[in-house]
């Protein structure tokens, strides 16, 4: 008995073990040195006066469980975050993550204690978090465009779908709109292409300025070509918004010298209601608002052109 008392002990874990009366009858070395406490604070204490905290919890439940049915059970940092006030060092200042096992062990025939095994899982812990913020990382890399720090076309494509699906669902109207920059071709072409990459990086923060609400996304499509999904908003009122976006980059009166329609950056918009009398797919609608951009560059750009049940529509007149 004196042996097994010596290796638990010296267990690079903590063990503590309780009655049927949840009175404490043993602490290892190693959780005392957790608790800062000494034996004589520990031994013959009442579990729960000691630790009120994990009074009906999933601990004191397991507890029970061992005690009464005899069940072993086994508490995981991520569904049970520190149940007991362990730290590490003398100042309490790093909290343990603890994984937490319990078994029943019998004494005799008619007695069964408790016994909790805590074994320190910090490290594991912390890994797993780098892991899963790393993962994040990659993950909204994968999904973000490197240059403007907005959706990419993939993210897109992802919010499109899903979108779609809930304007089917709720019955609410969904639109869609397409814009690109006058000639940015012929902008980067005499300016170079760090003036072009700060002239995309400088529309897309000023469009964000307009486009607030949550639900709304932008999206860089390809090159100076980017898109936003705009749910429970009729054509009418995507048009209208697009014309305000026109107006907001045309009020920057950023230089271009190769603007063959003014002398300052502008962009041209396409805008698309979806078709759900039609069951359009995103592909459809996608289409559809891409042509609405381009005949709105050919009838002169720096302009806005909205299309939704084979009506072209214009902005609202100017009150």
């Amino acid at each position: 008995m004196k042996l097994y008392k010596e290796v638990l002990e010296n267990l690079n874990a903590g063990v503590l073990v309780v009655d049927q009366n949840l009175s404490i009858v043993f602490v290892n070395r190693w959780f005392k040195k957790a608790l800062k406490m000494s034996p004589t604070d520990i031994l013959d204490r009442s579990f729960i006066e000691l630790f009120p905290e994990t009074n009906d919890s999933r601990l004191h439940f397991a507890i029970a469980d061992a005690l009464v049915n005899h069940l072993s059970s086994l508490l995981s940092p991520s569904l049970n975050h520190r149940p007991f006030p362990l730290y590490k060092g003398q100042h309490k200042v790093e909290p343990i993550e603890q994984l937490i096992r319990i078994l029943p062990i019998p004494f005799d025939e008619t007695q069964i204690c408790c016994m909790i095994e805590i074994t320190d899982v910090s490290n594991m812990v912390k890994r797993e978090k780098a892991l899963s913020n790393l993962t994040k990382r990659f993950s909204n890399l994968a999904l973000t465009d490197e240059l403007t720090n907005i959706a990419n076309r993939r993210q897109f494509n992802i919010t499109l779908d899903k979108e779609i699906h809930l304007a089917t669902r709720d019955k609410k109207p969904l639109s869609l709109i397409f814009l690109d920059i006058d000639f940015f071709k012929s902008y980067n072409d005499s300016l170079g292409h760090l003036a072009g990459d700060n002239c995309l990086i400088t529309v897309v923060n000023t469009l964000l300025q307009r486009i607030r609400r949550g639900s709304d996304q932008i999206s860089r499509y390809g090159g100076d070509e980017f898109c936003i999904i705009l749910p429970d908003t009729n054509i009418q009122t995507a048009v209208d918004t697009a014309e305000s976006l026109r107006a907001i980059i045309y009020a920057l009166d950023m230089p271009h010298p190769k603007n063959e329609i003014a002398s300052c950056v502008t962009i041209t918009i396409g805008a698309a209601c979806w078709d759900e009398f039609n069951n359009e797919s995103a592909s459809s609608f996608i289409l559809r608002a891409d042509s609405t951009l381009y005949r709105a560059k050919q009838s002169g750009r720096n302009s806005v052109l909205g299309h939704y049940n084979d009506t072209w529509i214009t902005p609202s007149p100017i009150t």
